[in-house]
């Protein structure tokens, strides 16, 4: 019974932080890059982001460990900004604690963009 209810409470959060990706991506775009302007790092291709309540059938997981995108050059939005803040960080750990994001914040908000922002 608590394996269900860790379950049911992995899901509702993993939910919600996909319902706030897309909503923050759709219509606060310049939320998303104000927030942007404070990441740094690159992506170290774990998939964690690609599995968040659900696998996207568009993951390729590689022998090596790595993963990649069958579309990536035509990715949605949601996928090209994340993770937008600490919030998607804490989603994506939550999910994949041994392994950590390669992107991180800054406190400055004066940071010049990232690529993802000023492309966004």
């Amino acid at each position: 019974m608590v394996r269900l209810v860790n379950k049911a409470r992995t899901c509702a959060l993993h939910g919600a932080g996909k319902v706030r990706r897309w909503f923050n991506h759709t219509a606060r775009r310049d939320h998303v890059v104000r927030r942007l302007r404070r990441r740094r790092g690159e992506c170290v291709r774990c998939g964690a982001c690609c599995k968040l309540l659900f696998k996207c059938p568009l993951l390729v997981e590689r022998p090596d460990g790595t993963t990649a995108c069958r579309i990536h050059g035509n990715r949605p939005g949601n996928c090209r900004v994340f993770p937008m803040d600490e919030n998607d960080l804490g989603d994506r750990d939550h999910l994949m604690p041994e392994l950590p994001c390669g992107y991180y914040f800054v406190e400055a908000d004066d940071a010049p963009p990232t690529e993802a922002a000023a492309a966004d």
